[in-house]
């Protein structure tokens, strides 16, 4: 036993005897173990430092000279497909061989060529070409039959200009080549067809003076088609119907006179000038009545917050006359109606007197 295998014995039962004595076990403990670490570091300097004052003294031995120790285990066999581990000394599964992949998505490639002896693949180019039915055409990217794409036609930008049809009228009389309508000529039918979708009324009224005039009745049907009767059987459309026809398509929409304006009565000229006008000027405009009549307007509603207030021609303490009263509302009604009319300004005025008077001297 050596000096430390003893001074270890000698440490520990000092420290079992130590232990029930005192209270703090974890203390005695950690002390203890310190020690012996402590010891230990010690020891294995000492060794250390031992070793290389031997190697310094003793000469230096050639690694030829040293022999290996004879190792007389025979070598593992394992079964096919594993190998023997060197560190460990057992079989396991022997490793794949690793390729040298390139970085990147791989190029798509259809079929190769593998000659014998080369390494890498070859692609053939005697790939037979794909035979579409009629009205399709193989894709290239794909190797697909598709739909054969329309040809595409360079179409002018913007709205097209609208060509007024100019109106011949030497085909009346003539002979239809239409067979649905034999009894009309196609092109009375045709403007016939887009009088009546566009004036309704007003073809109403051609279909009621074209029967009173010439007798004949005229029906369109769901499939849209023109039959024309006359007393109830099928008949033709005359030259003189077919003139009468095409004036009226073409004779011009009657102009409705222009609406006379109706005159204001005095209440509503008084609210007129009341609310159209400039802030104080409906103040201004009575009191320009009361200088130029002596004529004041007051409202009295006798008392009653919720009466209609009634108006009252005040000529002093008094009533004014009837004839005084009419002059003061024909005034007001003058006064609306001009406000009403546009505004001219006094240098275009000025303007049309001097063309006037210019004109008169030329006459």
């Amino acid at each position: 036993m050596s000096d430390y295998d003893e001074f270890k014995k000698v440490l520990s039962d000092f420290e079992k005897e130590l232990k029930p004595e005192c209270e703090d076990v974890v203390l005695v403990y950690s002390t203890f173990r310190d020690i012996r670490e402590m010891v230990e570091s010690m020891i294995q300097s000492r060794d250390k430092r031992i070793k290389e004052l031997e190697n310094k003294s003793s000469p230096k031995v050639s690694q030829e000279s040293v022999e290996k120790p004879p190792t007389d285990k025979p070598e593992k066999e394992c079964p096919p497909g594993k190998i023997l581990n060197p560190k460990t000394g057992r079989c396991i599964n022997k490793p794949k061989e690793k390729t040298h992949k390139k970085r990147g998505r791989p190029k798509k490639v259809d079929k190769f060529d593998m000659t014998e002896g080369s390494e890498e693949p070859k692609l053939t180019t005697d790939k037979p070409k794909k035979e579409c039915p009629p009205g399709k055409i193989v894709n290239p990217k794909t190797g697909r039959c598709i739909n054969k794409p329309k040809e595409k036609t360079h179409k002018k930008r913007g709205r097209p200009k609208k060509s007024e049809p100019k109106e011949d009228y030497s085909w009346i009389g003539k002979d239809s080549d239409d067979e649905e309508d034999d009894n009309i000529n196609p092109e009375v039918l045709k403007k016939l067809k887009r009088f009546k979708k566009e004036t309704p009324r007003k073809y109403k009224e051609l279909k009621k003076d074209i029967q009173k005039k010439f007798g004949l009745t005229l029906h369109f049907d769901e499939m849209d088609k023109l039959y024309i009767y006359k007393n109830g059987e099928e008949e033709d459309l005359s030259k003189e119907a077919e003139k009468f026809m095409l004036d009226s398509i073409k004779k011009p929409l009657p102009m409705s006179p222009p609406k006379q304006e109706k005159s204001m009565n005095f209440d509503e000229a008084l609210e007129h000038i009341r609310t159209n006008g400039k802030p104080g000027s409906y103040r201004s405009f009575m009191n320009g009545i009361k200088k130029k009549f002596g004529i004041t307007l007051k409202y009295d509603n006798h008392g009653d917050d919720y009466a209609m207030p009634d108006l009252y021609f005040m000529k002093g303490k008094k009533e004014c006359s009837r004839e005084e009263m009419e002059k003061v509302m024909k005034y007001v009604i003058d006064m609306a109606e001009k406000s009403k009319s546009p505004h001219v300004s006094k240098y275009h005025q000025k303007q049309y007197e001097k063309f006037m008077e210019t004109t008169d001297k030329m006459i």
